[in-house]
C-alpha cells in the first residue's frame, strides 16, 4: 500500500472518530435537555431550586441528567480543540480565548457532575445522620451545584458565541443558533425567582436548540485536507 493510501486511510478514520464525538456532544446536550423536559423537578416553596426535605431513594432523574452532561463534555472536547486548530488562522487571539473558555466550562460540569453522579450510585451504606444533617448537606450541594453549573453554562455561551463570530461569514448559521438559543436562556433565568419550572423549560429548550451544534463545529473541524496521491 503506498503512503498516500495510508495517509488518506488514517484521516478518514480520524474524520469518523471527530464525527462520532460530535454526535455523542450533540446527544448528550439533546439529553441533558430532553430530562427537564419530560421531567420537570418539584420545588420548594421559597427555597427554589435548593431543597427543603431531605429525598429519599435513587435520584434517577439527577443520575441520567448527569450521564447525559459527562458525555457533552468528554465528547466535546476533542471537537472544540480541533475546530480551535483549523481556524486559528482567521483570528488567534478569538480562538485562543474562545478555547479557554470551552476547557472552563467542560472542567467545571465535570467537577460538578462526576462527584454527584458517584454518590447517586453508590450501593454502600451511609452513616447514620440526623435529617436536619443530612438535609444542611443536600442544600448545600445544591447550591454548590447550582454555582457551578451557572459558571458553566456561562462560559460555554461566551465560547460558543466567539466560535460562532469566527465563521460567521461562511457559517452564519452558527451564530443565528447561538444567538436565538442565548436569547431564551437569558429570559429563561430572568423567570427563576417568579417560577422554577417555567425557567427551567425555558433554560431547557435554550439548551436542546443548541444540540445541533456540535455535529456543526464537528464538520468544520473534520473537514481537513487530504494528502495528495503521489506516484
Amino acid at each position: 500500500m503506498a503512503k498516500s493510501d495510508v495517509a488518506t486511510s488514517n484521516s478518514d478514520g480520524w474524520r469518523k472518530i471527530f464525527a462520532g464525538a460530535a454526535f455523542l456532544a450533540a446527544l448528550g446536550m439533546a439529553g441533558y435537555a430532553a430530562c427537564y423536559l419530560l421531567v420537570v423537578p418539584s420545588f420548594s416553596p421559597g427555597s427554589g431550586l435548593v431543597p427543603d426535605k431531605v429525598a429519599t431513594g435513587t435520584n434517577w432523574f439527577g443520575v441520567a441528567q448527569g450521564v447525559c452532561l459527562l458525555v457533552y463534555a468528554f465528547a466535546f472536547l476533542p471537537v472544540a480543540l480541533m475546530f480551535s486548530i483549523r481556524q486559528f488562522n482567521e483570528n488567534p487571539y478569538a480562538v485562543i480565548v474562545a478555547v479557554s473558555l470551552v476547557v472552563m466550562s467542560l472542567v467545571l460540569e465535570i467537577v460538578s457532575n462526576l462527584p454527584a453522579l458517584a454518590v447517586m450510585l453508590y450501593s454502600g451504606k451511609f452513616a447514620n445522620a440526623s435529617s436536619d444533617t443530612v438535609l444542611y448537606f443536600r442544600q448545600l450541594d445544591a447550591i454548590k451545584y447550582l454555582a457551578f453549573e451557572i459558571a458553566g453554562f456561562t462560559c460555554a455561551y461566551a465560547a460558543l458565541l466567539s466560535f460562532s463570530l469566527i465563521v460567521r461569514k461562511s457559517r452564519p448559521i452558527l451564530f443565528r443558533l447561538v444567538l436565538e438559543s442565548l436569547v431564551v436562556f437569558v429570559v429563561g433565568a430572568g423567570f427563576l425567582p417568579l417560577s422554577p419550572a417555567v425557567s427551567l423549560v425555558l433554560i431547557a429548550g435554550a439548551v436542546l436548540a443548541l444540540a445541533p451544534l456540535p455535529v456543526l463545529l464537528g464538520r468544520i473541524a473534520a473537514d481537513m485536507p487530504r494528502p495528495e496521491a503521489t506516484s
